[in-house]
């Protein structure tokens, strides 16, 4: 792989994604993000098995390819270089990093190694249009809930109902201090 890239596109698009992929990990892959080359973009990826996050930049690609790299390693690098052009280049299973003055090499992991991303189907997802306003009073009323709930936040349940879309707070039941064992709506 060879692409040049801004280091403002690249570094924003980092950003956005080197917290999925967490040192807390099980299996050590998931410690890296995916760059590879998708048409005249490139792909930057994380995931926790979980959750997965995906951003395109454009870039101008000399040479197709793929490879996994450290998340908070290269976002670092990358977010502390001036701004300009960067070029990333693969060699074996490590990345060339040069922008002006700066370079730097960084291991990585063959791409193949990565877990598949998951693929939305455009055609079966429900997509919504919401006005800015009505999402923001919708979270700010989820929030306040929560901040009142003697109960552990788990999260919002979105579901839509004759053509409206709701917003339900999920509250996990405590156990007498234990761990909480059931979720419920």
């Amino acid at each position: 792989m060879k692409v040049s890239v801004t280091q403002e596109k690249l570094a924003k698009a980092l950003n956005l994604i080197k917290d999925i992929a967490s040192s807390r990990n099980e299996l050590p892959i998931l410690n890296n993000i995916l760059l590879r080359t998708d048409g005249g973009r490139l792909l930057i990826a994380g995931t926790n098995l979980e959750i997965a996050s995906t951003q395109y930049i454009g870039a101008k690609i000399e040479d197709h390819g793929s490879i996994t790299i450290p998340a908070r390693l290269v976002s670092e690098f990358i977010t502390n270089l001036p701004s300009g052009p960067v070029e990333l280049e693969t060699k074996n299973e490590h990345l060339h990093i040069t922008s002006g003055k700066f370079s730097s090499v960084i291991n990585g992991v063959v791409a193949d190694e990565y877990p598949e991303l998951p693929t939305i189907d455009e055609k079966a997802a429900v997509q919504y249009e919401i006005d800015v306003e009505d999402l923001k009073k919708a979270i700010v009323q989820t929030n306040w809930l929560r901040l009142l709930s003697r109960e552990q936040f788990a999260g919002v349940y979105w579901h839509n109902y004759e053509g409206s879309l709701y917003f339900q707070p999920l509250l996990m039941a405590k156990a007498g201090g234990k761990a909480p064992d059931k979720v419920r709506q």
